[in-house]
């Protein structure tokens, strides 16, 4: 079978596997339909996906019977335990991606608001005094547009946050052949029937690598996160190419991707940095013209980017794109904890490393295997500036390419065949490494808990919000977060609560616009989240300088009502920022 032909049959194997998560989603929740307790409707679910788990490996020893192998066993486990986490997933996060308003991380309302200033010919970036602007260069948000509008559905949430989903498929698609490519560099043989289930395992894995909870929480959201990790995995799968073959047109290639790259997010510019390393170290036979060629040609081509920006935008582009993060500052011990939270991807990265490094392979995979490293700690540091761990997304995808091809590459020595050892020995390190796996899939964040992210009162949520939108003009409505009320009114509303936090706590921003407004009584309503709060987004606690923003609203406007929280609140668990309570404030 020619490689052509094996990688295709792979593929179709990995498809046909994340396709299998579809229909078990939808069975998820007949099952949970039949209970009302939450704790019956997860242990039901539990039950059921139990006895679907082992269905393959099941049909496996029933036509092999004595002949089964172990290793094939196990292999066919750990493929059901993928399916069925994804199916997991679909099941919890449907409800995300179909709600209606852009209110589920602080980035939505800004990625909307993005949309509509492209569909009206407005600036993306204007003076901070209007505090209506994106921290985040436009790349992700008009790209989703332009999607958007070839399938008809140009104002619709839902379908931006389905876009998002289409860039992780794609991020998992490369990932896959990067996977593919780092056991085969590795010199590890394709096994025929095992290629195929190789393949069968590494595209729900990557998927769930792409949306896990500790560093990819937000892919499924209208967040740059996406199309970021889309764009590493690319970046990734040409330095692969680039290592096995030597060819100009990669190189050419990652000219190019540095500067699409920060059109995504400011933080891919490293990839210029990271391909003009891998060339100076570990390129045979080195090249210097090679190394001016990518760093200078990459590097023109970003500075030509950020000139465009500038002419386009002005002052305001360098002010939101560079100045707002940078004056957030990075905290060391902010990124060593997120260095302790995500270190199970750093830790399979670095025993990968540690298995694959060896033999035939080791020139060709040493450059690719720092980059990754290098790639991971620069995104483990920069994650310091914010309290997320988001920034190290793609590191941790491109951390499951090399486990997968760890796995492929020591599957058979690890448990052994039955007819060369004692049989028992072989089925007994086949369960331990299979229940060794599912414990690192925990780790991993691959694991949820089978109940929707979405409850009901979220729906009551945002149908009383519309509802103070129904009278008068939405143009002197202020939401403090979320865009969806102004879409179809094509509508660019100033002073945005999510632009606030970065530069209260940074020191950058100047508030004077929005005070004026509000000691002039500019808006005919305010609803704002949190007034009374410590954690209120205009005016934080955490800010070294109080932003006099709660007093010019307590001065000027008086509360006339309440929107109750769109989440189901306990003294153990409280509503998310943007699912809690609104204050409905109108002018004195």
């Amino acid at each position: 079978m020619t490689c052509r032909r094996r990688c295709g049959v792979r593929w179709l194997a990995g498809l046909s596997g994340l396709a299998t998560a579809v229909p078990l989603a939808w069975l998820i929740g007949q099952l949970q339909g039949l209970f009302q307790a939450l704790e019956q409707r997860v242990m039901a679910t539990a039950i059921g996906l139990g006895l679907v788990l082992p269905l393959p490996a099941t049909v496996y020893l029933l036509r092999r019977r004595s002949r089964a192998e172990p290793r094939d066993v196990a292999l066919l486990l750990m493929i059901g335990a993928a399916i069925v986490l994804c199916a997991i997933w679909l099941y919890v996060n449907v409800d995300a991606v179909l709600f209606p308003a852009d209110i589920l991380t602080w980035s939505e309302s800004d990625f909307v608001n993005d949309i509509i200033k492209f569909r009206i010919g407005y600036p993306l970036y204007t003076d901070q005094r209007n505090n209506e602007s994106f921290v985040y260069p436009p790349g992700a948000q008009l790209l989703t547009y332009a999607i958007s509008v070839l399938i008809g559905k140009s104002q619709s949430i839902p379908a931006y946050r389905l876009i998002q989903l289409v860039y992780v498929f794609v991020a998992v698609v490369i990932a896959a052949d990067c996977a593919s490519r780092i056991s085969r560099m590795s010199g590890t043989l394709d096994a025929g029937r095992q290629g195929s289930l190789w393949g069968l395992l590494g595209f729900p894995v990557l998927f769930l690598a792409g949306t896990n909870a500790l560093t990819n929480p937000f892919t499924h959201n209208l967040h740059n996160d996406a199309l970021a990790l889309a764009t590493c995995a690319l970046g990734y799968w040409v330095l692969l190419r680039y290592a096995d073959s030597r060819g100009w047109l990669w190189l050419g290639a990652m000219v190019v991707l540095p500067a699409v790259g920060f059109v995504v997010k400011q933080s891919l510019l490293v990839w210029l940095a990271l391909f003009g390393l891998h060339l100076a170290i570990f390129d045979r036979p080195r090249s210097w013209r090679r190394v001016v060629f990518v760093v200078v040609g990459g590097g023109a081509l970003v500075a030509a980017v950020v000139a465009a920006g500038y002419w386009l935008w002005g002052e305001p582009f360098r002010y939101w794109i560079f100045t707002v993060l940078a004056g957030s500052g990075v905290s060391v011990l902010r990124s060593f904890r997120h260095l302790i939270t995500v270190w199970p991807y750093v830790a399979v990265g670095l025993v990968a490393g540690w298995g694959l490094l060896r033999g035939e392979g080791a020139s060709r995979l040493a450059g690719p295997w720092l980059v990754w490293l290098l790639l991971t700690l620069t995104e483990v540091f920069s994650s310091g500036i914010a309290w997320m761990t988001n920034h190290i997304g793609p590191g941790s995808l491109l951390a499951a390419c090399w486990l997968l091809a760890l796995l492929h590459r020591v599957w058979a020595s690890l448990i052994g065949r039955a007819r060369t050892a004692a049989r028992g020995r072989a089925w007994f390190r086949a369960a331990v490494v299979v229940a060794a796996l599912l414990l690192l899939f925990g780790g991993l964040g691959f694991i949820r808990v089978p109940l929707p992210a979405i409850p009901q009162e979220a729906y009551r949520y945002v149908a009383e919000i519309e509802q103070q939108f129904a009278a008068g003009s939405p143009a002197t409505t202020l939401l403090d977060v979320g865009s969806w009320v102004y879409l179809p009114h094509g509508i660019v509303m100033k002073d945005r609560g999510p632009c606030m936090g970065d530069r209260g706590y940074g020191g950058t921003g100047d508030f004077g616009g929005i005070l004026e407004r509000l000691h002039k009584r500019y808006y005919r309503k305010i609803l704002i989240r949190r007034l009374h709060s410590p954690d209120f987004w205009y005016d934080h606690y955490l800010w070294p300088n109080s932003s006099g923003i709660r007093k010019a609203l307590l001065s000027n406007y008086r509360e006339v009502g309440k929107i109750a929280p769109g989440w189901p609140v306990t003294p153990d668990s409280p509503a998310p920022y943007l699912l809690d309570e609104i204050s409905i404030l109108v002018p004195k």
